[in-house]
Parts: structure tokens; C-alpha cells; sequence
């Protein structure tokens, strides 16, 4: 599966930086990234050993799972969700039998957290002290505030950070990934950190906050609002946590300029 218009396939979000290069080598075998499209005369023709696929609520994998079988042996994995990234590499490493690689990426993790947590104290001040904002310009007429059952909500709650008020729910009755809102209340979007992200389809979406709408913002008067990739920031994968803290790094340091 990936994104056939895309020039790496859309794949770079979920490889970790050293395989990279490996995008340009894999044959996509989907016409579109809607999870239904998967070309199976393309499948074929990779002859592969092995199919991983997953089982969603959409279910449409699982519907073709006899079809698969025929190309070859096919494990689908439980995909219920965002939250489901971390179980998902575990799975995935007990099929091919690779534990220890598996436990390395989680430890690479928890280190890459720890060293993210440690340069925010080191310069704005305690994580659990910072409130730290997530909007996503789903398009010209709604923002999505992510809440800690985003993807990269869980990775801001790993570093500790406290969250605003609109971008909490209880998720025990039946909270989301996020909340949707119109640009009217944008200023419920503001903290001490703001990461601004479009959403894929929303192409004409602003890449510099400096206009009315957005000047009301603490964090915009105080340079701290910042503009991110939503292909890594919405990937849902190990690679892609490693880019959001690496994002959160260099906004905190200086690196990052802030897009205002």
C-alpha cells in the first residue's frame, strides 16, 4: 500500500531515516491511499514471501483475505486506531520473529523522549508546566484541535506537557482524536507552544500566521507558534514520533523558526 502520486510513495514517514532510500525501491500496489483500492494483479506480481495487511473497522482488508491467501501467506494485524502504533511494531515483530530489533525501537523511543523532555526544561521551563497546543487547518473553513488520543497528542503526553482545556476529552465516553471547531474559536487553540499542521487535502492552506485572525494569539505576540509537516506529525509510526520530537526540539532551541 502508499500513495502512487507521491513521489517516495508516501512511505518516508514510516521508515526510519536510514532506510529512506528503500521507498524508491518499493513497488506500490494500491491505486490510491483509500484502503479498499489495493491492486491485487500488482500484489501479485511482487511475488512476495509473505503479507502483512491489517484488520480494520472498514474491514476491506479482511473481506479479501481468501484472494491474499492465493498470493500468499497473509497475517492481518489489529488496527483499531491511532493509538494502535505501538502494539502495531510489536505484532509485527512477532510474525517475523523480530524481537529485538522491535525492543530497540521502543528503547530509541523512550530515549528520544527523555532527551526532548530534558531540552524543554533546559529552556522554556518544565514540561508538566508548558501547556502545549496541536491545531490541524483541516481547510478554509474548519480547524481540528488534537487531543491527547492524536497521535501526536500521545507524544506530547510522553514528554508531559499539560494541554488546553478544548483539547481535552474524556475518553471514556467516547472522546476522538480530535475536536472540531470552526476558525471563530481558534483562540481556544492558544498555549505557550502552538503547532499548526494542514491536513493533506487542504493544499492552500497559510504556511505564515501573521494576519488578524491569528495576531490575537499569546502564542503568536510571543514567537512561539510554529508550522509542522502533517505527513510526519499525522503518520502514526515510530519514524514519524522521532520527527515530532525532533520538531519540539528545535522549536524549544531556536532551531525551528516560529511562522509568524
Amino acid at each position: 500500500m502508499g500513495d502512487p502520486g507521491a513521489e517516495d510513495g508516501g512511505l518516508t514517514p514510516f521508515l526510519p531515516p536510514e532506510a529512506t532510500d528503500v521507498a524508491d525501491e518499493v513497488t506500490i500496489v494500491s491505486n490510491s491511499l483509500a484502503e479498499e483500492d489495493l491492486n491485487l494483479e500488482e500484489l501479485a506480481a511482487t511475488t512476495p514471501d509473505l503479507i502483512l495487511g491489517v484488520a480494520t473497522e472498514n474491514g476491506t482488508q479482511a473481506e479479501r483475505v481468501d484472494e491474499l491467501n492465493e498470493i500468499a501467506p497473509t497475517v492481518l494485524l489489529e488496527w483499531s486506531g491511532t493509538e494502535s502504533w505501538r502494539d502495531h511494531l510489536t505484532e509485527v515483530a512477532e510474525v517475523l520473529d523480530a524481537h529485538e530489533r522491535a525492543e530497540q525501537v521502543t528503547t530509541d523511543y523512550r530515549d528520544a523522549v527523555d532527551d526532548a523532555r530534558e531540552a524543554v526544561r533546559d529552556t522554556i521551563g518544565p514540561a508538566e508546566d508548558t501547556q502545549v497546543s496541536l491545531v490541524r487547518l483541516q481547510s478554509d473553513s474548519e480547524i481540528r484541535f488534537e487531543t491527547p488520543a492524536s497521535f501526536p497528542g500521545q507524544i506530547m503526553a510522553d514528554v508531559g506537557f499539560d494541554r488546553p482545556q478544548s483539547q481535552l476529552q474524556d475518553q471514556a465516553e467516547g472522546g476522538t482524536d480530535f475536536v472540531s471547531e470552526s476558525y471563530e474559536n481558534l483562540e481556544d487553540g492558544d498555549g505557550d507552544l502552538v503547532f499548526v499542521f494542514a491536513s493533506g487535502g487542504y493544499t492552500d492552506a497559510p504556511e505564515i500566521f501573521d494576519d488578524q485572525m491569528w495576531a490575537h494569539l499569546d502564542a503568536v505576540a510571543d514567537g512561539r507558534l510554529y508550522a509542522v509537516d502533517f505527513d510526519h506529525w499525522g503518520a502514526a509510526s515510530y519514524p514519524a514520533a522521532h520527527r515530532v520530537l525532533d520538531d519540539l526540539t528545535a522549536a524549544v532551541s531556536g532551531e525551528l523558526d516560529p511562522a509568524v
